[in-house]
């Protein structure tokens, strides 16, 4: 999501959930993904392509473990060899499909991403039934 280019995206995303949210929806997207110096501890300032730069180890928002788990997910077959569509449901809440296969044979990985920073509930069109979620184990 960032490079020497851009903002950072804390420095655009105030609230950390919604930072949390947007970067695994990053990570959730098809194809590769580069974590940028600092990134996994929510820096938030800029930095020129040349200076160097410490990344503070002591901030107050860490990453990590949400970057090793995404990185764990990216790893999944269907990630690399199936197609892949995002829409925004409603305003600021993200989808996310990877499909592979076609008819019965056919396997989905579904990702709601809710970048507001508030709590809320996410409609879906998924049949009724339990499912995986795959950042934490739990069923929802």
């Amino acid at each position: 999501m960032e490079n020497h280019d851009v903002v950072r995206a804390h420095g655009m995303i105030d609230d950390p959930a919604a930072l949390r949210a947007m970067t695994a929806f990053i990570y959730f997207m098809k194809g590769a993904m580069l974590v940028y110096n600092g990134e996994e501890k929510g820096d938030a300032h800029h930095v020129p392509l040349f200076d160097k730069d410490p990344v503070d180890w002591n901030g107050d928002i860490d990453l990590t473990n949400l970057l090793k788990r995404m990185h764990e997910i990216k790893q999944l077959p269907i990630m690399a060899e199936g197609s892949y569509e995002a829409k925004e449901v409603r305003k600021g809440v993200l989808e996310a499909v990877h499909s592979l296969g076609e008819g019965e044979e056919e396997k989905q990985l579904i990702g709601s991403f809710n970048t507001t920073g508030k709590k809320q509930a996410i409609p879906t069109q998924l049949p009724e039934g339990i499912y995986k979620n795959l950042y934490d184990g739990s069923s929802v």
